[in-house]
Formats: C-alpha cells, structure tokens, sequence
C-alpha cells in the first residue's frame, strides 16, 4: 500500500527531517520512499501545491498522482503500521484534538 507513496520533507527543517527518518528507522517507510523537496523530481514538485507543502508534509502517490497533507500523512502510516488504530484516526473529534 506505501509502496507507491513518497513523503516529500523539507530537508532544511530539522522536525521534519528527524520524523520522517523515524518512520524509516521503524519500518514505517522505506527509505526510496522518503524524499527532501531540495532532492525531489521536477514531476513530484510539479503535483504538490507548494505553498500548503511549506506547512504541511505531503504524501504523494506516484501512480496515481494524489496527494495528501499533514496529519493526514501521519494517520496513514502509522495505521498501515497498527491497523487497529483506522477507528480512531477516523473520529472527527480525535482528529480535531490532533
């Protein structure tokens, strides 16, 4: 399922490099799956809105060219990592809370 996905990081933000290598050290992520924007393709920079990707983290999905933002990235690696957590990652108010 995160096969097809790259996290695309700002490289010169140290948060955002530190947690985006965590999911790579826990096997979140594969490391070809994590990508600094300075490193990045042209055609995955081209599908980001790159304003929105200066405060939120995207994920794109490069078969499919989708691309999603922020805590939604974050919900869907861990739950691929514990499925058991879908439920409440899908509750509006936990996710208002987050």
């Amino acid at each position: 399922m995160l096969a097809d996905k790259v996290i695309l990081y700002d490289d010169s933000c140290p948060m955002c490099s530190l947690y985006t290598q965590a999911f790579v050290r826990l096997r979140m992520l594969e490391p070809d799956n994590r990508i600094g924007l300075a490193a990045a393709d042209r055609r995955y920079l081209s599908s980001l809105d790159l304003i929105r990707a200066r405060h939120e983290i995207p994920l794109l999905d490069r078969r499919t060219g989708e691309v999603i933002y922020g805590i939604d990235v974050l919900f869907l690696i861990i739950s691929h990592r514990f499925p058991m957590l879908r439920p409440l990652f899908r509750q509006r108010t936990f996710r208002a809370l987050m």
